[in-house]
């Protein structure tokens, strides 16, 4: 469902808007004539001739950013639009208006506006939404410890339908044939290449990664989340094939750098048309627009694509409070102090069991599982080397954690398809 922001909202928009260097995202309400009426309205003093110019030149800038994003980070604090034509099909200096749209309701405008622009956007029935490009977060747990929630009562379950042991889906992994044929897109913070884990499974996509910024705490995450799901020796679907979407170096990225990036992953997917699962392991506060395009990106994509994101390490919060864990048809989960367990949360059951919830983690109607999620075995390397073989087995919690976990899960089933 798409959302406009209430006049509350807007107006704590407005007070945000020195933090946020008056950085938003629009989207339009979809239609042949969105973007050059907003180009004209905003940009050109109604000049339709010189929106249309406009228009075509950000085209050709989002081709290029397409291009580009193999390599770096698309420029921030520039004017830029954000549609998801087929570039696969057709990259060059001839793009054009008419290039096929795989997602013609996704129309979106990023740029800087100031605080009277703002104004005249939310009462123009041109605008579907507006978002500040807000910064995203690692669902990592830093420095976890054993304190949990358990939710004991007279109404306790004992429904053994709802338990998935996480070793047991190891062992009988070749009923599910190991995910062969499934590509996993993990947008993270980059995946350590390594032949004995990852073999020739692994291909990068994308790195939007800044080399001035890292922080070693956080640049391997996306390697504890590949092992997880991948890895042929610890890996719960471990022969998937695993695509790097490398977001940053550091625990944060934006909304925009993963908007973008998910383009990528889509329009990869529908061209390859193999079963397909993207994991997410940011969070952040509610952003309309990014729902709005997830729920898009499953709509419309004839091959199976699966979305799995972690529920938010927000204690005592509704993942329905975050993005995306709150958008609808996504795979959110929660994480369980409890050990080698998969919990599905069918209507919120699992007020009803005596699992012990990680503190960390948020609840709610919106978490379609709990997984382990407390000290989870996983692969790490060491930060001062640069050979691939220095991995070694380590520890890792949080939210992403148990949502890597779901997602070696989905895509085992996605391989029986």
């Amino acid at each position: 469902m798409i959302f406009k922001f209430s006049i509350f909202a807007i107006v704590t928009l407005l007070n945000l808007v020195s933090a946020a260097k008056n950085e938003f995202i629009v989207q339009l309400r979809p239609s042949e004539t969105s973007f050059v009426d907003f180009f004209s309205k905003y940009y050109t003093s109604n000049n339709i001739e010189n929106a249309k110019l406009l228009y075509t030149e950000l085209l050709l800038k989002e081709s290029q950013n397409f291009l580009n994003g193999y390599h770096a980070k698309p420029k921030s604090n520039e004017l830029q639009i954000l549609t998801f034509k087929n570039f696969y099909s057709k990259i060059s200096n001839t793009t054009t208006p008419n290039d096929e749209n795989l997602l013609p309701n996704i129309q979106l405008v990023y740029g800087q506006f100031p605080n009277e622009v703002l104004s005249q956007m939310y009462d123009d029935p041109n605008i579907q939404a507006i978002s500040l490009n807000r910064q995203f977060v690692l669902s990592t747990e830093e420095k976890p410890n054993v304190q949990y929630i358990n939710y004991i009562s007279e109404n306790t379950t004992t429904d053994q339908a709802e338990y998935i042991s996480i070793q047991s889906l190891k062992d009988q992994s070749n009923e599910y044939y190991q995910g062969i044929g499934v590509d996993v897109y993990i947008y993270d913070t980059g995946i350590r290449r390594s032949e004995e884990h990852f073999g020739n499974r692994l291909h990068k996509i994308l790195d939007y990664s800044l080399a001035e910024e890292s922080d070693a705490k956080y640049h391997e995450h996306g390697t504890n989340v590949a092992a997880i799901i991948g890895s042929s020796t610890m890996g719960i679907a471990s022969k998937c094939n695993l695509y790097d979407m490398k977001l940053s170096n550091t625990k944060t990225t934006d909304l925009f750098t993963l908007i973008m990036a998910l383009k990528q992953g889509y329009l990869h997917a529908k061209m390859t048309n193999r079963p397909s699962l993207f994991m997410i392991s940011w969070i952040a506060k509610k952003s309309h627009i990014l729902e709005n395009v997830l729920q898009e990106i499953q709509e419309n994509n004839t091959s199976k694509l699966t979305v799995v994101v972690p529920g938010g390490n927000s204690p005592r919060t509704s993942a329905c409070a975050l993005s995306p864990s709150g958008t609808l048809g996504v795979i959110s989960v929660g994480s369980l102090v409890d050990k080698d367990l998969i919990y599905k949360n069918t209507e919120n059951s699992i007020n009803t069991t005596n699992l012990k919830i990680a503190d960390f983690s948020t609840n709610g109607m919106c978490l379609d599982y709990f997984a382990s999620g407390y000290l989870v075995d996983t692969l790490c390397f060491s930060k001062n080397a640069n050979e691939q073989n220095d991995f070694y087995q380590c520890k890792k919690s949080g939210t992403s954690i148990s949502a890597a976990i779901v997602a070696g899960y989905e895509a085992l089933k996605l391989s029986d398809i």
